[in-house]
């Protein structure tokens, strides 16, 4: 039998959440409740800067069935933070379960300096590469479920399992009333759980992306999904990761993982350069740690893509009443200011507080983040 984990990245600083449907967001706790209230068994990962931007977020340690990843403060790739800011990041971060999250799965060996014995790492064929072609095809086409990488096991996260069920998820949350889009989901589920051997699919699913690609909110979509998964008799095919700790433990292959390809947040000159100036920046100070891992977060570097590459994504969906509508993905542009304010502010001694009260004073993300800025004297 095949069994299914949802895994939700939460991140407050999600490149593509503009700032009506981040305040949305906030209000509904991207709809958490709904999922811990259930009991389906899923986890969550958050960093820590995101306990300061939603304070609500802790506030899921108390379902059981919710389970906290651990995590760094921030959002930075780990390959642009020097062993000691790396080491900062995981003391300042969040302490959860024996499962580390690390942004976009990326994690060089010699970065392996966490207290956990396992992380996540994925397998889609189109973010990988390495110089031995056939390795890269073994691994993606492998059996085995995780990876002994080093000192730690990562646990693999299988596109080609996950997949369609991820891509079912989205064209639900667009029509969350359309019963044919909701009937194909279910039956993604199913197919899962009808795998004739033990399979354990992890599926990241942003909790934001309701609030990018779907007219409805967090509860409302979560609503409709736990319902119709009660009324077929789904439950039992969601499964806790930390239940199967020991069968990726003792089914890990030892294997040289290779990297994923960072082409998304290194593809134009803008984003290479301020990586390089980044990581030429060596932080001492506990205020130069905290703006540097502002600044040196990879959602700086997406907003980019997505402003050169394609700029704005035009997708069709339902609204409540029914109508057919579009909705426009595209970047916020807050989520390229402030970390570069943040920097600016590192490499002058400026006061960043002051700088951020000139963006746009109005929106509740930068009335949190200067509120922050101020008590930590930043």
């Amino acid at each position: 039998m095949g069994f299914l984990h949802i895994n939700l990245p939460a991140n407050s600083f999600h490149a593509n959440l503009l700032a009506k449907r981040w305040e949305e967001a906030d209000r509904d706790k991207l709809g958490l409740d709904v999922l811990g209230k259930s009991g389906l068994p899923v986890s969550l990962s958050y960093q820590g800067i995101c306990k300061i931007m939603w304070p609500w977020i802790e506030e899921m340690k108390k379902y059981p069935n919710i389970e906290i990843l651990s995590s760094n403060f921030g959002h930075a790739l780990p390959l642009h933070l020097s062993p000691d800011m790396f080491d900062w990041e995981v003391k300042n971060g969040v302490n959860g379960v024996s499962v580390r999250f690390l942004p976009e799965y990326c994690c060089p060996s010699e970065k392996l300096i966490f207290p956990e014995n396992f992380f996540w790492t994925t397998e889609g064929y189109y973010s990988l590469h390495s110089s031995d072609k056939k390795h890269l095809n073994d691994f993606i086409n492998s059996s085995f479920p995780a990876i002994k990488y080093g000192s730690k096991v990562a646990i693999i996260m299988k596109e080609r399992l996950f997949g369609k069920f991820l891509r079912a998820f989205f064209l639900f949350q667009k029509e969350p009333n359309n019963n044919f889009l909701l009937n194909n989901l279910m039956q993604e589920i199913e197919q899962i759980g009808n795998l004739p051997e033990k399979v354990v699919v992890i599926c990241p699913l942003d909790p934001e992306v309701i609030y990018t690609g779907s007219k409805f909110s967090g509860p409302e979509i979560w609503s409709i999904f736990v319902k119709e998964v009660r009324q077929r008799g789904l439950e039992g095919i969601f499964t806790s990761i930390k239940r199967h700790l020991d069968y990726f433990w003792e089914n890990s292959k030892e294997k040289n993982m290779p990297h994923k390809d960072l082409d998304k947040w290194t593809a134009f000159s803008c984003q290479k350069k301020f990586s390089d100036q980044i990581r030429a920046e060596m932080p001492k100070t506990e205020r130069g740690r905290i703006l540097y891992s502002l600044a040196a977060t990879s959602d700086i570097l997406a907003a980019w893509w997505f402003k050169r590459n394609p700029g704005a994504k035009v997708i069709a969906a339902r609204d409540r009443n029914g109508r057919f509508c579009k909705i426009i993905i595209k970047y916020n542009p807050e989520l390229i200011k402030i970390p570069l304010l943040a920097f600016s502010a590192l490499k002058s001694g400026e006061s960043f507080h002051e700088k951020l009260n000139r963006i746009n004073p109005k929106s509740l993300f930068v009335q949190r983040l200067i509120t922050f800025a101020q008590e930590r004297k930043l």
